[in-house]
C-alpha cells in the first residue's frame, strides 16, 4: 500500500530527511543525528527497549548500534499539519546475516524544521 497525500512540498522534504537519517546511520555520525532527532526523540528497538535520544545517541557513538548496510523504502507517508507518519520496511546488516524490518517514524515541524519524534522498529518474522 504506497500512499501520500496533499503536500508535496513537506512530502519531499521528509523524504531527503529519511535519506539523511539513513545515511548518518551507515557512517555513525552523531552530530547529524543530533540534529535530525528532536530533543523529545524516544525509539522502540527491534529489542523491544525503549531508548530517549541521549541513550540512542551513546548507543550509536559507542559503536553498539552499528550498522555496515541499511537500506529504507517508505511505503506510506501523510502529513498532518506539523506532523509526519512514515511507514515502511527496511533491510539493516549489521554483523551478522541480513535483517528486514518493519518501521514507523513520526517526523514533527519544531522550530521550522521537521525533526523526527518517535521510531518504532520490528524484525520480520520468517516462517
Amino acid at each position: 500500500m504506497k500512499q501520500t497525500h496533499q503536500n508535496s512540498g513537506a512530502e519531499e522534504e521528509i523524504r531527503q530527511l529519511d535519506n539523511e537519517s539513513r545515511e548518518a546511520m551507515l557512517r555513525s555520525d552523531v552530530a547529524a543525528l543530533e540534529c535530525l532527532c528532536s530533543e523529545d526523540f524516544v525509539v522502540t528497538s527491534p529489542l523491544y527497549r525503549i531508548a530517549n535520544k541521549r541513550q540512542f545517541l551513546d548507543g550509536v557513538q559507542s559503536g553498539r548500534i552499528r550498522y555496515t548496510a541499511l537500506e529504507k523504502q517508505i511505503e506510506y507517508l501523510r502529513i498532518y499539519g506539523e506532523s509526519a507518519v512514515v511507514m515502511g520496511n527496511e533491510t539493516v546488516v549489521e554483523t551478522g546475516p541480513t535483517i528486514h524490518r518493519r518501521y514507523t517514524e513520526v517526523w514533527m515541524r519544531q522550530g521550522g524544521r521537521w525533526q523526527l519524534i518517535a521510531r518504532h522498529a520490528n524484525n520480520i518474522v520468517q516462517a
